[in-house]
């Protein structure tokens, strides 16, 4: 009589005889020179970036706007001039700025009350438009000035505009 014990073990557990075909069949094909059909090789030293860096928010007014710091990281010394690096962090607070500016999204907002909330679905809200010009800018940063010298700058929105990450690679 075969208990719960006895079924999980037999379908768990190969056999030694298995074990012995499976591993026979791998040296086999190592000394061939054919990989397994199930191993894959992927070089990941290339994508994968060795360290991060994060560049803050600033709070210092408490107007709520979303802004970066400036200050130059010590760990990107070296890899890019300073100027160069806050040249771009402030035009991405300029952006910023402007795309939530309540003055230029009064309108968007207000049609969307009287549409009950189907005018984003026909047209684009200034905001929206704003952050894919920042976008814009920073791929165009990032092919410009920054992959060249082995940094990328991340987008902001995946961290809700938390912080800026600057990815580093070797």
């Amino acid at each position: 009589m075969a208990t719960r014990h006895s079924l999980s073990a037999a379908k768990t557990e190969p056999s030694s005889t298995e074990h012995h075909a499976a591993a026979a069949q791998e040296q086999q094909q190592e000394q061939s020179g054919e990989s397994p059909p199930y191993h894959e090789t992927i070089e990941m030293a290339q994508r994968v970036p060795s360290k991060a860096v994060r560049i803050e928010r600033d709070y210092s007014r408490g107007d709520g706007v979303t802004r970066f710091c400036t200050e130059f990281p010590p760990e990107l010394s070296g890899r890019i001039d300073a100027n160069q690096l806050c040249h771009t962090i402030e035009k991405m607070n300029a952006m910023l700025e402007n795309a939530e500016k309540i003055s230029l999204n009064v309108f968007d907002n207000i049609m969307e009350c009287l549409t009950l909330y189907i005018w984003p679905v026909f047209f684009s809200t200034h905001y929206l438009r704003s952050i894919k010009q920042l976008m814009q800018f920073i791929d165009a940063e990032n092919e410009r000035l920054y992959h060249p010298q082995g940094i990328s700058i991340a987008n902001p929105v995946r961290h809700a505009f938390l912080f800026i990450e600057i990815r580093l690679y070797d």
